[in-house]
């Protein structure tokens, strides 16, 4: 018997089937593509005069902070308990002796600025660049993976305007104390190593640095602009044909 809708005057009337919105973050948090653009970002830390430092407190190699950092971003939206589990891991690594750092907030700030300023560039590279409302709602959200890694909101650029404002001053840091080329370091050393993941998010992540840290680069990286931008059109391919951007389908 076909089914009857209901009827009376109590019967409710289902309204239309609602279906989820296209998360617009989906290349962001992708997988491969967001590793790139942090593995981007911690090669950046290494010639920043205090970043650099901290950095080197870190235990773990530039890989291995950077797989962190990515599923901690990515549980933060999909998981909240296990990033709050990988949150209290970060801060416990980062209890670390490091030198001592004359303004902390400083440190947070820069290291939001850089990730979310390079998953954005990574985007763009992929031929995916987020629009305004998308790259604005993006920065506004990682201000949660910045407190969860312990900082106070208002340390944290919260604007695309204001990350460029830090990174400005990071640039300036960076130009006001390296002497010549100081990259690629041991964030994009893996193109030599025994890890394919490492080895690739290295060939990549030269293409998404801030220009002049580019330019700080002594030799041609390993991938060609070309090659770089075909490779990380495929991972954003495939991110959006999944559907989203978690970490379900790891790069290996």
């Amino acid at each position: 018997m076909p089914h009857q809708p209901p009827s009376g005057p109590g019967a409710r009337v289902p309204g239309p089937l609602v279906l989820p919105r296209p998360d617009a973050s989906a290349v962001l948090r992708a997988p491969v593509l967001l590793e790139v653009a942090l593995l981007a970002a911690a090669a950046v830390e290494e010639v920043h005069p205090v970043l650099g430092a901290v950095s080197a407190g870190d235990p773990r190699t530039p890989w291995q902070r950077v797989r962190d950092t990515a599923r901690l971003v990515r549980a933060r939206r999909e998981d909240p308990a296990r990033a709050l589990v990988l949150a209290a891991r970060e801060r416990a690594l980062a209890l670390f002796p490091v030198p001592a750092v004359h303004d902390p907030s400083a440190v947070h700030g820069a290291r939001h600025a850089l990730r979310v300023s390079c998953a954005l560039a990574t985007a763009a590279a992929a031929g995916s660049a987020p629009g305004r409302g998308v790259a604005e709602r993006w920065v506004r959200e990682e201000v949660a993976v910045g407190v969860l890694l312990g900082a106070e909101p208002d340390e944290l650029p919260a604007s695309p305007a204001a990350v460029d404002a830090v990174l400005e001053a990071v640039r300036a840091d960076v130009e006001a104390t390296a002497a010549g080329p100081r990259l690629p370091g041991a964030a994009l050393a893996g193109a030599r190593g025994p890890d394919p993941g490492w080895a690739r998010a290295a060939r990549l992540a030269p293409h998404v640095l801030p220009g002049w840290a580019r330019a700080r680069l002594p030799a041609p990286a390993a991938a060609t602009a070309e090659e770089a931008r075909a490779e990380l059109a495929r991972w954003a391919a495939a991110a959006l044909a999944a559907g989203g951007g978690t970490g379900r389908g790891r790069a290996r």
